[in-house]
């Protein structure tokens, strides 16, 4: 068994998951996500990019550029200094801000194997698997990064995700 093939899934009472999914709804209907961001999004789908339209780029004869970015273990690795720095730059409310962060801070785990539980410990990185939000989460994230790469400099002061 190796426990890197693991991840550690967020359980949750109903109301909370209930509250996670309105918080989801809000901040999605505040923050739009480029269109060419397919993941975790309504009515889109990566198969999208396999079916040029009519008014695509490869109808105009124009060269198509494509990039599928799949991250191992990538919840696993935002930074969550990153993730409060992106939802103000973004222009979510600081009490919007402040609820999620309520959400993490100070979250801790246990780990239950065959030879019984751990103690619990704080996980001080990472989006909770299994949170209604967390895929909004990352995607906004992942979107503000490109955003400020394409941009060019100066990018986020804090971008030291670590990417493999």
């Amino acid at each position: 068994m190796d426990c890197a093939n693991y991840r550690g899934i967020k359980l949750t009472a109903h109301t909370m998951k209930v509250y996670e999914r309105l918080l989801d709804s809000r901040l999605r209907d505040m923050v739009e996500i480029a269109a060419d961001q397919l993941g975790f999004t309504p009515e889109r789908s990566t198969i999208d990019l396999y079916c040029p339209s009519s008014d695509g780029e490869i109808s105009r004869n124009k060269p198509c550029h494509i990039a599928f970015l799949d991250l191992e273990k990538a919840y696993d690795k935002l930074p969550r200094a990153l993730l409060w720095e992106v939802l103000r730059e973004r222009g979510i409310p600081e009490y919007m801000v402040r609820t999620i962060l309520d959400m993490y801070e100070k979250s801790t785990t246990r780990v239950r194997t065959t030879h019984g539980t751990t103690s619990k410990f704080e996980i001080s990185v990472a989006v909770h698997q299994g949170s209604a939000v967390s895929p909004f989460l990352f995607i906004l994230t992942l979107d503000t990064v490109v955003k400020n790469l394409m941009e060019g400099p100066p990018f986020l002061s804090c971008m030291p995700m670590m990417l493999r």
